[in-house]
């Protein structure tokens, strides 16, 4: 972790195409500013192996050039941030996140969970999922994404096969204040000129 000023930055210098599995949670990464950075690693990718990866508190947190994969927690299955400014994610994928239950908050992304305003650019949630193990009140969750912030822009993102389940099993499921990919109290999507 390199320190510059208030900054924190994480950069990963593995061969290409590497895979980093999980054997348990990763620890919080807290601090004012926080910056993962995978660009030095093309193709990186963090399998959470039924694990959370990455759950950040502080002020703002940026995600770049990484693969998030087989995460699993209570929230959001790969990336949860309390950031209380933004969350800025660019050039990164989310697949097969799952989350299981939800926050004090009644809300979870099946991928990420963001308290903050969100900003997604070229970035890619593929068959990720949330589930209400019927433990706590679902109130706000999407299968990718769940934002309880000030504002979303989604810059050329996709979105694919994300679900959201509210109740167990197949009848009964509902999507008030819930949805399919993402949910939020405020979005903008924004396409390219």
């Amino acid at each position: 972790m390199q320190v510059n000023g208030n900054t924190q930055t994480l950069h990963f210098s593995l061969p290409a195409d590497s895979v980093i599995t999980l054997g348990a949670d990763l620890a919080e990464i807290t601090g004012t500013q926080v910056e993962v950075i995978g660009a030095a690693t093309p193709g990186l990718t963090i399998d959470g192996n039924g694990f959370r990866i990455f759950r950040h508190v502080g002020q703002s947190l940026l995600v770049r050039n990484l693969i998030l994969r087989n995460g699993r927690s209570t929230g959001a299955g790969c990336l949860s941030s309390n950031a209380t400014i933004s969350t800025q994610v660019y050039d990164t994928q989310f697949l097969n996140c799952r989350t299981d239950g939800t926050l004090a908050s009644g809300s979870s992304g099946g991928a990420l969970f963001s308290y903050g305003s969100l900003r997604l650019t070229r970035t890619r949630f593929v068959g990720n999922q949330a589930y209400d193990s019927g433990t706590a009140q679902l109130s706000m969750g999407g299968g990718a994404v769940a934002v309880i912030g000030a504002s979303v822009l989604i810059e050329d993102s996709e979105f694919f096969d994300n679900i959201t389940v509210r109740t167990p099993g197949l009848s009964g499921n509902c999507a008030d204040g819930v949805g399919r990919a993402w949910s939020s109290n405020c979005l903008r999507a924004a396409r390219p000129p």
